[in-house]
C-alpha cells in the first residue's frame, strides 16, 4: 500500500474490536476505534477514513444506526458491517449501497484483508471520481 490507509474499526467487545485492529495494523492500516456506534460517528466526523469494520448490534447506536447517519456527500467510506447474528433480507434491503460486505463472526483474518483492502479501493474510487 503505497499511501496508507486509515480504518475504523468499531466494536462493543474489547477483544474483538483489539483483534481486528491488531490484525489490520500488522498489515500496514493506521487502524483507529470506537466502541459503540456513538463513538463512531464522532470520529467520522472528526478524521477521514477509507473503511469502516462496523458491528451490527451494539449499544447506544447500533451498526444500522450508524450507517442511516452517514452522509453520501462526500464519498462515505468503505463500510463492512460484521455481526455474529443473521441479518435478514429486509434490513439486507434497508442497507442498500451503504454497506460494501456483510460478514459473519467470527471472520477469518484472510476474508477481513481482502474485505477491507476491497472496500478501500471503492472508496479512494469514489473519492477521486
Amino acid at each position: 500500500m503505497t499511501d496508507q490507509a486509515k480504518v475504523l474499526v468499531v466494536d462493543d467487545d474489547h477483544g474483538v474490536r483489539l483483534s481486528v485492529a491488531r490484525i489490520l495494523s500488522n498489515c500496514g492500516y493506521d487502524v483507529a476505534e470506537a466502541e459503540d456506534g456513538q463513538q463512531a460517528l464522532d470520529q467520522l466526523a472528526a478524521i477521514e477514513v477509507d473503511a469502516v469494520v462496523l458491528d451490527l448490534k451494539m449499544p447506544r447506536k447500533d451498526g444500522i444506526a450508524v450507517l442511516e447517519e452517514l452522509l453520501p456527500e462526500p464519498p462515505p467510506p468503505g463500510v463492512l458491517l460484521v455481526s455474529a447474528y443473521d441479518i435478514d433480507r429486509e434490513t439486507r434491503s434497508r442497507l442498500g449501497t451503504k454497506v460494501h460486505k456483510i460478514l459473519r463472526k467470527p471472520v477469518p483474518p484472510p476474508t477481513l484483508i481482502e474485505a477491507v483492502s476491497a472496500a478501500v479501493d471503492v472508496a479512494r474510487s469514489a473519492r477521486s471520481a
